[in-house]
């Protein structure tokens, strides 16, 4: 049987797609479910860039989870210009993503403002 499994990325640190966030009225994210990867993975990195300032009244959180449990909080400061980029205080997660998981994205900000991208790097595990 022929594998997909890509064995040639095993133990490689990869930039998954990245995500657009918002902490606009209406358009904050709750549990946003991100495409499944092919692969077995841990995440290694989690950060954002803004691109469009983060206003000036309370600080944002972008919450990634597996299931219920949360994997990593970026929290990024209230005023934050174009182009601040915030990483997780989390060191790499030891969570293995299997390929049934999906992550989801949560956005928070109690005073709407502000727009980002999320960057997740993962390390690609041996298949099992």
């Amino acid at each position: 049987m022929f594998s997909t499994y890509p064995l040639h990325l095993e133990g490689c640190n990869l930039v998954l797609p990245i995500v657009p966030v918002s902490f606009e009225t209406g358009e904050t994210m709750t549990a946003v479910k991100l495409p499944k990867m092919p692969f077995r993975y841990s995440l290694v990195d989690v950060r954002t860039a803004v691109t469009k300032a983060i206003a000036a009244t309370d600080a944002a959180t972008v919450t990634v989870k597996v299931g219920s449990t949360t994997l990593a909080t970026v929290t990024i400061p209230l005023s934050s210009a174009m182009a601040t980029e915030t990483a997780s205080a989390a060191t790499p997660i030891a969570t293995a993503i299997e390929l049934t998981d999906q992550l989801t994205v949560t956005t928070a900000k109690t005073t709407a403002g502000g727009r980002g991208f999320l960057y997740l790097t993962v390390l690609v595990l041996p298949q099992v």
